[in-house]
Parts: structure tokens; C-alpha cells; sequence
């Protein structure tokens, strides 16, 4: 295992790669349970203030910052899903069930500060 101050470094000699055997993960949950989550996520507290937003700043721009807020937040999705995929091909305890993936995401990005930062 290759050490950089205390952390663990993403070019770990010693991980085997499997180009062959694509990983599915039969314990998760599916695309379109994950595409509800995010469609509640955007809708959350935010709802409550889109209306006066959209009155304030006009029909079409308020209707126009509703489509980008919505583009950002897809993108955003994507690449978390990216993210823990590429976890989960790199180090196989993540391809069983993890209770809190954003630390893990942090931790294996930032280093093990970073672990305790989202608490």
C-alpha cells in the first residue's frame, strides 16, 4: 500500500483490477426509485419558495432558473452515482451495503479528516 502523509493514495498497487467482470449491485436500489429520491430532494423546502421567487423575478426567468436548478441537480446525481461506482470498482467493501457513502466518498477523496466533516 502506498502512504502520502497518513492518507491512503488512490494509485494503490496492490488493488487488482477486473476489466472482465462487470459489478452489479443487486442489494441497491433501482434507477427509478434513485430518480424519485432526487425528484423529492429538489422538490424539499424549496417548493415552499418558488412561488414568490417566480413572482418576484418574472415568469419566464423564474421558469428559467427552475429548468437549471433542476440541470444542475441531475448532474449533480450523475456524479455522485459516477463517483461511488468507481469506489466501488476500486475497493470491493463498498460493492456491499454502505450506511453513510457520502464520508466514504470524502474520506477516499480528502483523507480521513475529511471522513468526520459531514457529520
Amino acid at each position: 500500500m502506498v502512504f502520502a502523509k497518513g492518507r491512503l493514495s488512490i494509485s494503490d498497487p496492490t488493488m487488482e483490477e477486473n476489466k472482465s467482470e462487470k459489478h452489479r449491485n443487486t442489494k441497491g436500489i433501482s434507477w427509478p426509485m434513485a430518480a424519485i429520491f432526487i425528484v423529492g430532494d429538489m422538490m424539499g423546502a424549496g417548493m415552499i419558495a418558488i412561488p414568490l421567487a417566480v413572482v418576484n423575478a418574472g415568469l419566464l426567468p423564474g421558469v428559467a432558473i427552475i429548468i437549471l436548478a433542476a440541470i444542475f441537480t441531475g448532474y449533480t446525481g450523475i456524479q455522485l452515482g459516477e463517483n461511488w461506482a468507481l469506489m466501488q470498482k476500486r475497493w470491493p467493501e463498498y460493492k456491499e451495503h454502505c450506511r453513510r457513502p457520502y464520508p466514504e466518498m470524502a474520506y477516499r477523496a480528502m483523507g480521513p479528516k475529511a471522513k468526520y466533516a459531514e457529520h
